[in-house]
């Protein structure tokens, strides 16, 4: 995956590891380009890629961390009101 910085922010991703980063147009073609000729680091990026959105971002995971934010929320309200 290339994206621009603005278009993985807030994402847990680290350029050359599991993305590449480039924010002009010439750094982005470069990347993209990096990618399709040297096979290794296509490979590289791409398995650490994958692992990262199995680990973080798949949604039996992301739906675990907001439902323990709902439980939070709903107790941290029941701590205000009156019972």
């Amino acid at each position: 995956m290339v994206s621009t910085t603005l278009g993985c922010e807030g994402l847990e991703v680290v350029d050359g590891e599991n993305i590449m980063i480039a924010d002009s147009p010439y750094e982005f073609a470069e990347r993209v380009i990096m990618l399709l000729t040297n096979r290794d680091l296509r490979e590289r990026i791409s398995t650490n890629g994958r692992q990262l959105v199995k680990t973080r971002y798949d949604w039996t995971i992301i739906s675990k961390r907001l439902i323990k934010v709902y439980i939070g929320l709903v107790d941290q309200i029941r701590g205000e009101r009156p019972a």
